[in-house]
């Protein structure tokens, strides 16, 4: 099973799809048993996604 991590804890990210498209997140925690990542939007929502869901923040979108 492939673990690398495209993305860590810290990184500004945005979803590909869905109601948190193009809304700021950050990753938070990167879970290996799962493949995914923890990512929080403002102080209370969280939410995870897969790899092919999440791409680097770009203000400019």
């Amino acid at each position: 099973m492939d673990t690398t991590q495209k993305f860590n804890v810290g990184d500004r990210v945005t979803a590909t799809e869905g109601p948190m498209k193009n809304v700021y997140g950050t990753v938070v925690l990167f879970d290996r048993s799962q493949n995914r990542y923890l990512v929080r939007y403002g102080e209370k929502q969280q939410l995870y996604f897969q790899e092919d869901q999440l791409r680097i923040w770009d203000n400019q979108v």
